[in-house]
């Protein structure tokens, strides 16, 4: 199992940040994560060759990898010219700080055709759970697959968006975990009187929660099921929205949780 934390854990709401990129890094190593993913607020796909140098000998220098690149507005599918430039460039990107996954979205048809340029560049695609997307529902995650159909296409578990939109999230590992990439660690409870939601879906409103709390995300039963299901790869920590000062408590906490369960 490699662990990583992601980027999102510092990015504020405007996609400004809370740390640098080598205060973010150095959190990372001190907790005990292996790896990270970067998002674009960090390294943006227009960076410079001296910025993405710097920044690859950070990495190397406190012994963790970039497990993930998660770009943000690339252009919609009807603009399939300007698309295919931008995955272009993050392709670049993601062979300059030797990531090997990509975080992507788009359609079945631009999809086959991204995996395809995606393979020369050694870099695999991934599409994560998400409500409001085709993702949201475990039997639109399978069709997107099977869409797809390509070894170079993984999703990206996010147990909490299935639960959110009150999908099965532990029936449906069994199916996809042969096609996963990454487990997606983020938990939300239901908001209680005089707290503001995160989230808001249908009726329910849901607030931010470390893993171990009551009414959240079943991790342990989560991890015991991939394990069950001969998962051994990727797990992201992409905890968000938490208050700069509690940000290395929950970092910290969640790679503790996650490790202890996993064994």
């Amino acid at each position: 199992m490699l662990l990583s934390l992601s980027g999102f854990l510092i990015e504020n709401p405007d996609r400004s940040l809370s740390l640098s990129n080598l205060d973010f890094l150095r959190l990372a190593r001190s907790c005990g994560y292996d790896g990270v993913e970067l998002r674009e607020s960090q390294i943006a796909v227009n960076s410079t060759v001296a910025q993405r140098k710097e920044l690859l000998n950070q990495l190397k220098e406190l012994g963790l990898t970039v497990t993930c690149y998660a770009p943000r507005g690339l252009p919609p599918d009807s603009t399939e010219h300007e698309r295919d430039k931008a995955l272009q460039r993050s392709l670049e990107l993601c062979e300059d700080l030797c990531c090997s996954l990509l975080k992507i979205r788009g359609n079945p048809e631009w999809l086959i055709k991204a995996c395809s340029r995606a393979s020369e560049s050694n870099v695999v695609l991934a599409t994560n759970n998400h409500i409001g997307t085709s993702t949201e529902t475990v039997e639109g995650t399978l069709r997107l697959l099977e869409a797809v159909n390509n070894p170079n296409f993984k999703l990206l578990y996010d147990a909490m968006h299935l639960s959110v939109a009150q999908q099965p999230y532990l029936a449906c590992i069994a199916k996809f975990a042969p096609r996963v990439g990454n487990i997606l660690i983020q938990s939300v409870r239901p908001m209680r009187a005089g707290e503001t939601a995160i989230i808001e879906y249908g009726k329910a409103r849901w607030v931010k929660a470390l893993p171990d709390e009551t009414s959240t995300i079943d991790w342990r039963t989560v991890l015991a099921a991939f394990r069950t299901a001969e998962y051994n790869g990727l797990i992201t920590v992409i905890e968000n929205n938490w208050p700069v000062k509690q940000q290395r408590h929950v970092a910290s906490r969640c790679a503790n949780l996650i490790r202890e369960w996993w064994k």
